[in-house]
């Protein structure tokens, strides 16, 4: 019998050094079923790596489903989440607090459908989705059966930050209200996007972002940004923050040719774009830089509507300076009818043309009264008086 109990004890001590030596290896492996297990209905991940010894947490292959009836199946994709993180209490049981994520590899999908509707504005009903309609591992389905009684709610197990920093990000954005479609891209995308979230992750409150890309993969044309976007608004209510660096103008001409007075046929921009919509009403003040800008007057007038200007005075400014002009606009009204404005430097610069041409003709005038009375008296003294004359017109006008 003793030997028996020295060959138990020798066997348990061995189990337990055993245990003791990968002791963090098989909290982690237990560490990554909690963490598939109390994943939120809406996230798919392939592969978890769980280091509890470095505070280390790696989720490969991280997925948001998208809302139903979009074109893609993810509404974010990221090769890899790296997370830092600590113990709830000590204990992975009683949950876990990542305190910073990193995301490689993003790619993110905002997709407007044939209604109008965006996905980014539906996503209340994905991430409010009851726990048994989900996937949980890719190509597995889950239900309440097969998650451990140590939580119920994927918020009572994850504790989370509320910014990821992107890392070799794109954004895709879809348009499918227009005709045959409107896809571009925005690469090498660098920043990071903040979530506010309810208490238990089932609704986005807001969601912001800041940081800079290339426009369509090219690296001559940069985007800086910073926005703000609440999704649960009734209709579009958002911040945005441009600053365009090279950006070439007709990628974009779905967008600005109903509004546009010049059908543009070249040319690329730089400066700053602010657009502000509060609940489907707009509030824009832009300046940018047109550099080999070509245009020609449109056909029609149907633009002509939307701008607080004759068409002709800004066609007449659009040529003065064929290499590079500034061009500053506001854009104010409904989205579904904006009101276009001039700024003040186009402003300015129309009211001096008008001023000038006004001026000419008056200058014109008065020198041919000067020639008729020129036979009589010298013209010296009328030429100064004329000069004086004008000079006064001239400030008045520009007053």
């Amino acid at each position: 019998m003793k030997k028996i109990l020295v060959s138990l004890l020798a066997i348990l001590i061995f189990v337990l050094a055993i245990a003791y030596v990968f002791r963090f290896e098989i909290i982690g492996r237990s560490g990554e079923s909690l963490i598939m297990r109390n994943l939120p209905p809406y996230v798919s991940v392939e592969s978890v790596i769980f280091d509890v010894e470095n505070g280390f947490l790696e989720l490969k292959g991280f997925a948001v489903r998208n809302a139903p009836g979009y074109t893609e199946k993810h509404l974010v994709h990221a090769d890899s989440l790296n997370c830092s993180f600590g113990l709830e209490g000590g204990n992975i049981t009683e949950g876990i607090k990542v305190t910073q994520i990193n995301a490689e590899g993003v790619k993110i999908y905002i997709e407007k459908n044939t209604f109008g509707r965006m996905n980014v504005n539906e996503m209340s009903g994905v991430l409010g989705q009851e726990e048994g309609t989900s996937e949980g591992k890719e190509g597995t389905r889950s239900t309440p059966g097969d998650r451990t009684a140590i939580t119920d709610k994927a918020a009572d197990f994850f504790s989370i930050t509320d910014t990821v920093w992107i890392k070799r990000g794109q954004i895709t954005f879809l348009d499918r209200t227009l005709p045959g479609g409107y896809r571009i891209t925005f690469d090498d995308m660098e920043g990071k996007i903040k979530m506010d979230l309810t208490e238990h992750y089932t609704k986005v409150l807001s969601l912001a972002s800041s940081g800079s890309g290339v426009v369509g993969g090219d690296p001559e044309q940069r985007i800086f940004w910073d926005m703000t976007l609440f999704p649960l608004s009734r209709d579009l209510t958002m911040s945005n923050r441009f600053r365009a660096e090279n950006v070439q103008i007709r990628q974009f001409q779905p967008y600005y040719d109903p509004y546009s007075p010049v059908d543009i046929l070249s040319g690329d921009f730089s400066g700053d774009l602010v657009l502000d919509f509060d609940n489907g009403n707009i509030g824009s003040m832009n300046t940018v830089k047109l550099r080999d800008f070509r245009f020609k007057a449109k056909q029609d007038s149907s633009s002509a509507g939307f701008w607080d200007v004759t068409v002709p005075d800004l066609l007449k400014y659009l040529s003065s300076s064929p290499g590079e002009i500034v061009f500053d606009f506001k854009i104010k009204g409904n989205m579904s009818k904006p009101e276009f404005y001039p700024g003040p430097i186009v402003r300015r610069a129309m009211q001096n043309m008008a001023v000038d041409t006004i001026t000419q003709v008056i200058s014109g005038v008065t020198q041919d009264g000067q020639s008729a009375g020129a036979a009589q008296t010298s013209g010296t003294a009328q030429e100064q008086a004329a000069q004086q004359v004008i000079e006064s017109i001239k400030s008045l006008l520009r007053k």
